[in-house]
């Protein structure tokens, strides 16, 4: 549905374009070239289009930018939609599946559980940290992905808890809160029990 939104919004723009000289000035190529201030690729354009991919807040800040009448006055409106959609796909998103036992009888070996419990420990700390920097900051999480240049489902993940986030984007959060990165990853690497 969201992507036939947008495809709704560019047959608009192309509409009111009136000539193919002006049409081309909205095309998807051209949106792709502008780099400030909305970042973007072709192909991150048609896999929103077509609904193979929910858009970063980027690319749907450019595509708005471009397509919709009303320009960057947009933008706030269309990441609300966003931020909606993503959210029913988080909540639409199946359980992590439970690794299957090896063959033979033979099980994982297990680590010792005070070392699993330090390891939470620092996962518990590490989310925290995050938490308490987003607070801090009075940002949202559209706001944040586009400042931390990452999605929104990936930011929820970091803050959620529930699994440790890649280095990148703990970096990526440091640098987009303000928070020192070398301790964020000291505990991100102690979640992983390094």
């Amino acid at each position: 549905m969201f992507a036939r939104q947008l495809r709704d919004l560019q047959a608009g723009a192309i509409a009111r374009a009136g000539s193919s000289d002006a049409a081309s000035e909205i095309s998807i190529d051209k949106v792709a070239e502008e780099k400030k201030p909305w970042p973007t690729t072709r192909s991150a354009i048609y896999a929103a289009l077509n609904g193979s991919r929910l858009p970063s807040p980027y690319t749907l800040c450019a595509i708005v930018t471009a397509w919709d009448p009303r320009g960057q006055n947009a933008i706030a409106e269309w990441l609300k939609v966003r931020d909606r959609v993503e959210e029913q796909l988080i909540n639409l998103r199946p359980a992590a599946a439970v690794p299957a036992r090896r063959s033979g009888g033979t099980s994982l070996p297990r680590r010792e559980p005070d070392r699993k419990e330090h390891d939470q420990e620092a996962l518990r700390e590490l989310t925290q940290r995050l938490q308490t920097g987003v607070a801090m900051r009075d940002i949202s999480l559209s706001g944040l992905a586009i400042r931390a240049r990452l999605g929104r489902t990936t930011i929820s993940e970091a803050l959620n808890g529930r699994s440790v986030p890649s280095a990148r984007t703990v970096a990526a959060l440091a640098h987009a809160l303000n928070l020192p990165a070398d301790d964020l990853l000291r505990m991100r690497a102690a979640a992983l029990g390094e």
